[in-house]
């Protein structure tokens, strides 16, 4: 049906409007009306059609193939479609012949692909394969950075994103700290860590035209917080505290901080800063503790001392002493050492040191009262008032370096050592003076019978008043205890009568000057001079008997009997 030949010409003509095979006989006559006729079989084919239902979908940069089917039409030889196609991403084609598909795709997106197949009698089908999907190659996007953990801290659970891939999405890493893992099909990290450190990791995700792509994170595992602040300082109550800002190590920030036990008026800060002003004394042993953002957690108990306002305990400083070295050290108590001192109004020539030190030579003399100030290491300060003196230097008297000489066991004469200077009453003491002798320890008198001659250069005699502290003052004295006095001379010639005589008598010992004496002779004209020279004349003849004594300065006597002879032939 729908075709008819020509009866003129014999064209068969027209559109076949029903498929099937038709069995025609052709019957031609000529004007003779002479016939032929001929059998024919007629194929009537249906229209092609695209049989292929949907494209898959592809990746850019990823090889693609995929083979369009076609049914119907008219088949001539091996060859029964010619294809073409329109909308394909840059990079493929189809091949006329075959229907096949291929290349590498160098767009990604949507695309809308019209594939035509036309046979041989010229018929086509077209179909339009909507929304074919090329995709990019996978992609790690997210995160940037992957989060800290802690040590035996549960990691928060870290979905690593792409882009582009085709379903299904395949994930793996390597390098994870032990104790973490990363979900196969989600790409999820998790799990708790057991070791610290900087971990090199390489996450790679694989989708299912097995393009993979990788992305390496630095990932840090801390060590549980620890607190690395050795100690709190002591302070002064009612004074502001240090302001001390607590440190730790480990941990994964941000970090934060709490206490139990502080003194009142202190407090702590979420970020770890310890400030305030305690208004109460006494020590305390409060706990820090901090806390990790994963909730790991450590504690440390700290001791120190909220102390009593500080006080000066020195009332009163020890004289001193006019042009003598002088030192003394303050004191105090409470507060928060260390101290530091101040003073004002101190006496000429002495200074004080920040430690409390006042030290020097005192130039002047009197008693002035200094004005000292005390700050502790919080800023609190004490005052005080204290007085000082500062007296004259004490002096020995006599000033000559020797005591007056004197004879063995011979009442020594009183001899006074006076002082000047000092304050109060002195007493005295002496050393190295001869034996018999001794210094009177109120008076300073040196007394006594000395049982020892020669000479004594290391008699050190020493006054001391009674200053607090005492005041001692000493001098060195020579002291000569000379031996017994002894009349060396015996009767030394003989005289010539009625001639004058002259001769001179010695003596050793005693303590000059030395005084001779004689009562004389009756009869005889007979002197002796203070210094030892007999003089006289003879009367007559026979001999004269009398005696002669020298006396020294400390009225020691020696006596010797003399006998002159006259004698023609005298010597004298």
């Amino acid at each position: 049906p729908g075709l008819t030949i020509n009866a003129g010409t014999g064209v068969i003509s027209g559109s076949p409007t029903a498929i099937g095979t038709y069995n025609v006989v052709v019957t031609v006559t000529d004007a003779q009306l002479a016939t032929d006729s001929r059998p024919y079989t007629v194929t009537v084919n249906a229209l092609p059609s695209i049989a292929t239902a949907t494209l898959p979908a592809g990746e850019r940069t990823v090889a693609y193939t995929a083979t369009v089917s076609a049914a119907g039409g008219t088949p001539n030889g091996g060859g029964q479609y010619t294809w073409a196609a329109s909308g394909l991403p840059a990079g493929l084609s189809i091949n006329a012949s075959t229907g096949a598909i291929t290349g590498t795709p160098t767009q990604s997106g949507s695309f809308d692909i019209t594939v035509t197949a036309t046979d041989t009698a010229g018929a086509s089908a077209s179909k339009i394969f909507t929304a074919v999907s090329f995709t990019q190659p996978p992609s790690i996007t997210s995160p940037g950075p992957l989060p800290t953990g802690t040590v035996s801290v549960a990691y928060p659970a870290t979905l690593i994103s792409s882009s582009g891939g085709a379903a299904p999405l395949t994930w793996s890493a390597t390098g994870l700290p032990a104790g973490l893992t990363i979900g196969a099909s989600s790409g999820t990290i998790s799990g708790t860590p057991t070791a610290s450190g900087s971990f090199s990791v390489t996450v790679k995700v694989t989708d299912s035209f097995n393009v993979t792509a990788t992305q390496v994170y630095t990932l840090t595992i801390s060590n549980a917080p620890t607190i690395t602040t050795g100690s709190l300082p002591s302070s002064t109550v009612n004074r502001p505290y240090p302001t001390i800002t607590m440190t730790a190590g480990g941990g994964t920030a941000p970090l934060t901080w709490s206490a139990i036990g502080l003194p009142a008026g202190l407090s702590i800060t979420t970020a770890g800063v310890v400030s305030g002003t305690p208004t109460a004394t006494g020590p305390f042993t409060p706990t820090v503790t901090v806390r990790d953002s994963l909730g790991a957690t450590s504690s440390q108990g700290y001791s120190f001392t909220i102390n009593s306002a500080p006080t000066i305990t020195t009332t009163t400083l020890p004289n001193g002493v006019q042009t003598v070295p002088y030192s003394s050290l303050l004191a105090a108590a409470n507060g928060t050492q260390s101290y530091v001192w101040s003073a004002i109004g101190l006496p000429a020539g002495l200074t004080m040191t920040s430690g409390g030190l006042i030290s020097g030579t005192p130039t002047g003399i009197g008693t002035v009262s200094i004005n000292v100030t005390l700050t502790d290491a919080s800023g609190a300060t004490a005052n005080a008032t204290i007085p000082i003196t500062i007296r004259t230097q004490m002096a020995i008297t006599p000033a000559s370096a020797s005591l007056p000489p004197w004879t063995i066991n011979r009442t020594y004469p009183a001899t006074t050592i006076s002082a000047t200077g000092g304050t109060g009453t002195y007493s005295w003491s002496a050393t190295g003076l001869p034996t018999g002798l001794s210094i009177n320890a109120s008076t300073g008198v040196i007394s006594g019978v000395p049982t020892a001659s020669g000479t004594f250069s290391s008699i050190v005699v020493t006054a001391a008043d009674t200053a607090t502290p005492p005041q001692s003052k000493s001098r060195t004295y020579t002291l000569t205890i000379n031996p017994a006095l002894v009349i060396t001379s015996s009767s030394p010639c003989d005289v010539k009568k009625s001639k004058a005589f002259s001769f001179s008598l010695t003596a050793t010992g005693g303590t000059s000057p030395l005084t001779w004496s004689s009562p004389g002779f009756a009869g005889w004209t007979t002197t002796v001079s203070a210094a030892g020279v007999v003089a006289g004349n003879a009367p007559g003849s026979g001999s004269a008997t009398f005696n002669v004594t020298v006396t020294d300065s400390t009225g020691a006597t020696a006596t010797l009997s003399l006998t002159l002879n006259v004698n023609n032939n005298g010597s004298c």
